[in-house]
């Protein structure tokens, strides 16, 4: 099943893109702020509207690239950080907090078109004012930044029976409208939070199980947002993420679907950074207050759009959302919780 998946990404990638070039006329131009333009407490090097919309999914498979006509692996996207040399009971003292991160980018064309897939590796520092700063590695210093942080991992671990470095206590799935807008809990410290994510004017899409097939748990998909389609659109999306406590009052989360870094305040029960790139907000929200004071208004959307709240159930007679209609409700979803973010003083 796994392998399928795969082979589909391979084979959809440049659908993908067409899809997302599709979007953009749907929902305006494009305009992106330089990620380097002030300092901010964003880990990331910034994202184009093809690096959204996957435009190099399944870049790390090739068919019959190996002698035999199978696939060949070539790198994954991944990340990692920590303190670089530093013990798990010393912490920041005398050390650096170090995060690392390596994926793929897409060079944009002369004329704003996506062109090749590039694989690139960061490292981010924080400096004296909570700030990131990047620096580009090679495979090898990659790699060597890499093990001493695996290094410091270990360390943690000894020192913290059970624990892994940046591991939450636990997570749990959640959704709004089943498919249209999932949402992934992590447990820090006896609360749950979700990390959400909003595109700016554009959208993100994603490889989901249509309601005519079954999940990998052998459940029937209760995904109903776009008809008979694998993918979908995600002006807003929720993804899991590794957090690590970096201070008396700072949480450093890294989100484990764009490979990209924040530094949040720790303890506050919403709080809110404005993206410089493609991302308009990176939110993050504890259950309770995404409860009472978000999820009425999404579900009021749903309503308004004549869509019943929760999961559909088999048999309900339940229409499929077009395309188009799911594009739209999805961006409402996107509004309503950039809106009320703001109104938490969103930076």
């Amino acid at each position: 099943m796994a392998r399928r998946a795969g082979n589909c990404r391979c084979k959809c990638w440049r659908l993908v893109a067409s899809i997302a070039i599709s979007l953009s006329l749907l929902v305006g131009p494009h305009s992106f702020a330089r990620a380097g333009e002030s300092a901010r407490p964003i880990a990331g090097d910034g994202v184009n509207e093809f690096d959204l919309a996957g435009y190099c999914y399944g870049a790390q498979y090739r068919d019959g690239a190996d002698s035999g006509g199978g696939e060949q692996k070539i790198p994954v996207p991944h990340s990692r950080f920590g303190y670089d040399g530093g013990s798990a009971d010393q912490g920041a003292a005398g050390q650096q907090f170090a995060y690392i991160t390596a994926r793929y980018s897409v060079h944009i064309g002369q004329y704003g078109d996506p062109a090749d897939c590039e694989f690139k590796r960061y490292l981010y520092r924080l400096d004296g004012n909570g700030s990131f700063r990047q620096q580009a590695l090679d495979e090898s210093a990659f790699a060597q930044t890499e093990n001493r942080l695996r290094a410091y991992a270990r360390t943690y671990a000894k020192s913290h029976a059970g624990k892994m470095v940046g591991q939450p206590d636990g997570s749990s799935v959640d959704s709004v409208g089943g498919c249209l807008f999932p949402i992934v809990w992590q447990t820090i410290a006896g609360k749950d939070y979700a990390l959400l994510s909003i595109a700016r004017e554009g959208a993100i899409v994603n490889y989901v199980v249509p309601h005519y097939e079954r999940t990998l748990s052998g459940e029937p998909s209760n995904c109903y947002a776009w008809g008979e389609r694998h993918l979908t659109n995600s002006s807003i999306t929720s993804s899991e993420f590794d957090s690590l406590s970096i201070g008396p009052d700072l949480l450093f989360v890294a989100d484990k679907t764009f490979q990209v870094g924040f530094l949040f305040k720790g303890g506050s029960d919403i709080q809110c950074i404005k993206g410089a790139d493609a991302f308009s907000h990176h939110i993050l929200i504890t259950r309770q207050v995404f409860d009472a004071q978000m999820r009425p208004d999404l579900e009021g959307a749903l309503r308004g759009n004549n869509q019943k709240v929760g999961s559909p159930g088999s048999g309900d007679g339940r229409k499929a959302l077009s395309f188009p209609d799911s594009v739209r409700l999805k961006q409402k979803f996107a509004t309503v919780v950039a809106r009320l973010a703001e109104k938490k003083g969103c930076y």
